[in-house]
């Protein structure tokens, strides 16, 4: 399985993201996005793509934030992977965000 990660995508429409990384996404068999997609646009525009796993982040609008949660586990390949945005200070933040997660492979955030 090929999984895709992107985060921080920071556009109010699908239409601005970047060419390469909509051409790598359209390669991939699932989607892992970390949040701040900042429209709702974005993350329909990638469901387009694919199958897709999010999160919402702290620029998200409320709306994401209603259809998103704030953090996901997923199985794939018998390994547990974590997926959150993550906020506040840079300082520290592995150990935040590792403390959202119990026994878990991989943390994407």
């Amino acid at each position: 399985m090929r999984i895709g990660v992107v985060s921080d995508t920071h556009v109010t429409s699908f239409a601005d993201v970047p060419d390469r990384i909509l051409l790598a996404l359209a390669e991939v068999d699932l989607i892992i996005h970390a949040g701040d997609f900042v429209a709702k646009d974005v993350l329909d525009g990638l469901k387009r793509l694919g199958e897709v796993k999010a999160v919402w982040g702290n620029m998200d609008s409320g709306e994401l934030k209603r259809i998103l949660p704030e953090k996901e586990l997923l199985l794939i390949g018998g390994k547990r992977i974590g997926i959150t945005h993550g906020s506040g200070s840079p300082y520290g933040i592995e150990d935040r965000v590792g403390r959202m997660f119990e026994d878990v492979d991989v943390i994407v955030y």
